[in-house]
């Protein structure tokens, strides 16, 4: 039976243009629809590698087949995505990629970009970046995205943010990039579910920036022993890298507990650090959702007498606590449940933590 062409979808070319409010960039279209990154800070190279990496796991949940000239990606990194795509689908319980490779008349782009050395990290600000940062002495160059976890409408936040990184890696002696994207607003690519992912836009960002760095730190989020299917993980990051590019999962042997803790004498980290998510601000963290939360209950627990700068002084945490209504995920659950086993005294955050863990543990 003859696939209906509609099932088809071909790897589009990158355009160089400028992105109106978000300076010089490149733009391709994706499902009829822009798709873009921009920065002021470096020339992003239009690489096929980087929408390989943005569409294979989007034509796999739709059961779509990926065309690809001849020759436009390299060979390790196709194989790679493939491998990628393939572990995704296991763990989401779809089919895996479908790649066609059409002939080309062209003798192929020749490399990706200019050869590359040294170490870039992809840089939030929140425990797991700055772990990377402090513990991996190579890395040279630190990457923001703007529309990643800040979304884009919330400007005066990720500027605020993006100065701030600035002000960092100047005093540290490392080179800074901010770039920003329209990906989580796209009409099709932005309705995937952010946390299966988010993993593939930052390998996007590596191979459009493959001329800065030819090594790139993802931090973990999540330590070995507590690990879940996720768009960032050990076992896929790997799969994304390829033609030069290498991808490494960083910093999953510790908790985030024990990352923030071994800090505790880093002064610039406790100045900067910003960890909310769910309501970011430009003047700093929430302090009342759940990863603010879990946040100061690590400063609770690990680090008394140490002041995050970024975090409010209320609402009280035992107050903040009693207003979450459970936990979403078994992987949150456990290490909630880590912090009341850790606990040495039976206060009121101590009760509110066991409360908390009791209404979220009948949900699984």
């Amino acid at each position: 039976m003859a696939v209906v062409e509609a099932n088809y979808s071909a790897l589009p070319a990158w355009q160089t243009t400028r992105i109106p409010g978000f300076g010089p960039g490149i733009l391709a279209e994706v499902a009829g629809n822009p798709l873009w990154f921009a920065s002021t800070d470096v020339e992003l190279a239009p690489v096929p590698a980087s929408l390989l990496c943005l569409l294979a796991p989007w034509c796999a949940l739709e059961g779509r087949t990926l065309t690809v000239p001849a020759n436009s990606v390299p060979a390790d990194l196709a194989d790679n995505i493939r491998s990628a795509t393939a572990l995704m689908a296991f763990w989401w319980r779809h089919d895996p990629l479908r790649m066609e490779v059409l002939p080309s008349a062209s003798p192929g782009p020749g490399p990706l970009h200019p050869a590359s050395s040294g170490t870039a990290l992809f840089f939030s600000g929140g425990i797991d970046s700055f772990h990377s940062l402090v513990s991996n002495p190579e890395v040279g160059l630190l990457v923001f995205i703007a529309g990643f976890d800040i979304r884009l409408h919330n400007r005066s936040t990720w500027e605020a943010l993006v100065h701030s990184w600035r002000e960092l890696a100047a005093e540290r002696g490392l080179r800074f990039i901010a770039i920003a994207t329209n990906v989580r607003e796209h009409p099709v690519l932005g309705q995937m579910r952010w946390a299966r992912y988010h993993g593939a836009v930052l390998a996007s960002v590596a191979h459009l920036l493959g001329g800065q760095a030819s090594r790139w730190l993802i931090s973990a989020s999540y330590q070995l022993s507590n690990l879940v299917p996720w768009g960032s993980h050990p076992d896929l990051d790997w799969r994304f890298g390829g033609g030069g590019i290498e991808i490494r999962h960083a910093g999953a042997e510790l908790w985030r507990a024990e990352k923030l803790a071994s800090m505790a004498g880093e002064d610039f980290v406790h100045r900067r650090l910003r960890v909310c998510y769910a309501n970011p601000r430009a003047a700093g963290d929430c302090g009342q959702c759940e990863k603010c939360i879990r946040t100061r209950l690590i400063y609770w627990q690990d680090l008394p007498g140490v002041h995050c700068a970024s975090m409010p002084a209320g609402p009280a945490l035992a107050e903040a606590l009693d207003l979450v209504p459970k936990l979403e995920m078994r992987s949150l659950v456990r290490i909630y449940r880590r912090f009341l086993e850790r606990a040495t005294i039976d206060d009121g955050v101590t009760k509110a933590l066991r409360a908390l863990i009791m209404r979220s543990e009948g949900e699984f």
